[in-house]
């Protein structure tokens, strides 16, 4: 009887550990995610800024009328695969995403 009620408690320790494995998995997920967010919004000011200083030379305005376009169009894609309906979806969605993207930078 004494061994069984070791062996539960046991159980129950494993599982209250990997209850709390999981909760941090989540925290650290959520933190990503609202980080990785933080980072498009600055990046898309940054570049805003950019291209005002850069549209004062109109040869430029072509220019830094695509680089506005393409580096927002980033935090807009992201908001968008939010809306997928599965996880498989999302990451296939966001593979395509990273694509277009590194296709826009490099030219």
């Amino acid at each position: 009887m004494q061994n069984a009620k070791f062996k539960m408690q046991k159980f129950d320790y494993v599982k209250d550990s990997f209850g709390m494995e999981n909760l941090k998995l989540k925290m650290e997920k959520n933190n990503f995610k609202s980080e990785f967010n933080k980072r498009l919004i600055k990046f898309s000011l940054q570049v805003i800024k950019f291209c005002e200083q850069i549209r004062k030379d109109r040869n430029l305005w072509p220019i830094a009328d695509q680089l506005l376009r393409s580096a927002t169009s980033i935090g807009a894609n992201v908001i968008e695969t939010k809306a997928s309906s599965s996880k498989l979806d999302y990451l296939r969605f966001f593979k395509l995403l990273l694509k277009a993207q590194m296709r826009q930078i490099i030219g």
